[in-house]
């Protein structure tokens, strides 16, 4: 299988590389090659299969280049080791990523010269992300994606029109590069964001985490998008990933069904409701066009252990044919990322 999706972290060392993330998130720990690497091995054992490749995805840092660079010296077997205070790697260590999606802000004019900076980096630099989670400011004492579903350093709604006309020379930038984009936004954000996608149909799109499909909210969180009920909120979301589906250009990943689904682990309705999520996109998308992803460590947690998350994720698409799983475990992720 490929991994099209997991981040490392070493806020300990590198404090200042995730400033962003660590105001969000104080007790953010190191997620290092020796925990991914165990980590995904009980994932494997979890789902019955093998890791062959995986994708790094940038994680809000203050300078993307320098993430760039730090994760290809992870890669080519430098200082990192384990949460657990290890070092460097051994020297039969051979790391499975294969590709990395870096950050660059699309709304800048510079976003072409940072790419460039990025390319020269690491060669396995395959596309970039900058998290587009927006439902109005976030306001004094207010937690990033808890108290609203806005993402930290997303300072508007970009996908609303009349869109930034940085953000269309930002995408011709890279289509000129054959570099894909990684969309992460709110469901009520997907029809906008089907919109301008249609406009450039030359860069492939990588949507994130389900939509960031959020369920049981209601009266919980602030804003003016996301926080209804959950039929209302599922209606949208549904419209939104159709729109979105009808876009050849346009992948899905599945991960993040904590988020969309909270307590699913351990209520059996709600697991019902995680499936369904995940037969939806399926459905709306097709397997040719789905990938299943971990998103560790983010979608680790007290609830769920690697082995349990795709021990589910092999349980819900048994019904599947083999080319079809062979799509969801390996094929779309090695055909979209180049791999």
């Amino acid at each position: 299988m490929i991994d099209p999706h997991f981040h490392f972290l070493d806020p300990i060392t590198y404090p200042e590389q995730h400033a962003t993330l660590i105001r969000a998130h104080p007790d953010l720990e190191p997620f290092l090659p020796q925990d991914y690497a165990e980590a995904m091995a009980a994932a494997a054992a979890g789902c019955g299969r093998r890791l062959a490749a995986s994708v790094h995805l940038e994680v809000i840092p203050e300078d993307g280049v320098r993430e760039v660079a730090w994760v290809q010296s992870l890669v080519d077997g430098g200082s990192g080791g384990g949460s657990g205070g290890g070092g460097g790697h051994s020297s039969n260590y051979k790391s499975p990523v294969r590709g990395i999606v870096a950050t660059a802000d699309p709304s800048t004019p510079e976003f072409p010269q940072e790419l460039d900076r990025c390319l020269a980096a690491s060669p396995l630099v395959r596309g970039v992300r900058w998290i587009l989670n927006y439902d109005g400011p976030l306001l004094q004492g207010e937690t990033p994606t808890v108290d609203r579903a806005t993402w930290p350093r997303t300072r508007s709604n970009f996908l609303m029109p009349p869109v930034d006309p940085n953000l269309g020379q930002s995408f011709r930038a890279l289509a000129a590069r054959r570099l894909s984009f990684d969309l992460q936004c709110n469901p009520h954000q997907l029809a906008h964001a089907a919109a301008f996608l249609a406009e450039h149909p030359g860069v492939p799109v990588c949507l994130d985490h389900v939509g960031s499909l959020r369920l049981g909210r209601e009266g919980k969180t602030k804003g003016n998008g996301d926080d209804e009920g959950d039929d209302v909120l599922l209606d949208r979301w549904r419209s939104g990933m159709a729109a979105l589906a009808a876009l050849p250009q346009v992948h899905v990943k599945l991960s993040m069904i904590g988020y969309a689904v909270p307590g699913w682990q351990t209520d059996a309705s709600k697991e019902a409701t995680a499936k369904a999520v995940l037969h939806t996109c399926i459905d709306l998308f097709g397997a040719s066009r789905c990938m299943f992803a971990s998103n560790f460590p983010v979608d680790i947690d007290a609830s769920t252990t690697a082995d349990f998350l795709f021990s589910k994720y092999h349980e819900w698409t048994q019904h599947l044919g083999a080319a079809q799983q062979a799509d969801l475990w390996y094929n779309t992720a090695a055909r979209f990322y180049r791999l």
